[in-house]
């Protein structure tokens, strides 16, 4: 029997190669969502590794604009990082790596709403690895909803920002579940005597 697949999806499938990986990945997005739930922000993703240094870089970037674009610019890369990687995978030819990219956006996002949430208290330590030693250090959620006559709503956008992230995580998981489900049927009705063939 030959297992019929539109042109979309043999584009984006998971290679059975790369099963393991994925299961893997599943299991540490949930492990993560957990922490999230249960420490807030005392916990941040293995993302964070990666678009953390980005979100200073985007300061850096944006030194010489106005300074609430200036302070804007960490998130806005912080974001723009996954986005771009979803989109250069979808593009390629790993187009399945993009699932991944969509469950980084979304840990991102859920880490700008622990800073967010903390614009009131400002109790999270601040880095700025590109100010000069005498420079005064700005929380930007704190700096960003003070000018936009938003601080006392910063725990709702947080929590509005957090759901996001939650969601996000959620679809690109579920995506991975399903294709990586998708596969394993396929390949089934394709080599029956060896499923797994790829």
């Amino acid at each position: 029997m030959t297992f019929q697949k539109p042109t979309w999806f043999v584009q984006v499938q998971i290679p059975t190669r790369y099963l393991p990986v994925y299961f893997g990945l599943l299991c540490y997005f949930g492990y993560a969502l957990y922490q999230y739930c249960v420490n807030g922000g005392q916990y941040s993703s293995l993302f964070w590794f990666l678009h953390g240094p980005f979100h200073e870089v985007g300061h850096a970037l944006a030194s010489f604009l106005p300074e609430v674009i200036h302070v804007l610019a960490g998130s806005v890369m912080q974001w723009l990082l996954p986005i771009a990687c979803g989109i250069y995978f979808f593009l390629g030819r790993e187009k399945h790596a993009s699932f991944v990219a969509l469950a980084w956006l979304g840990f991102s996002l859920l880490d700008s709403a622990t800073y967010m949430k903390d614009a009131i208290e400002q109790e999270l330590p601040l880095v700025a690895p590109f100010a000069g030693p005498d420079a005064e250090l700005i929380h930007d959620w704190n700096y960003l909803f003070s000018r936009w006559d938003l601080l006392p709503y910063a725990h709702t956008i947080g929590n509005i920002t957090a759901a996001i992230g939650y969601a996000i995580v959620i679809i690109a998981c579920n995506l991975i579940v399903g294709f990586a489900a998708f596969t394993i049927a396929s390949r089934w009705a394709e080599h029956p005597e060896k499923p797994g063939v790829d």
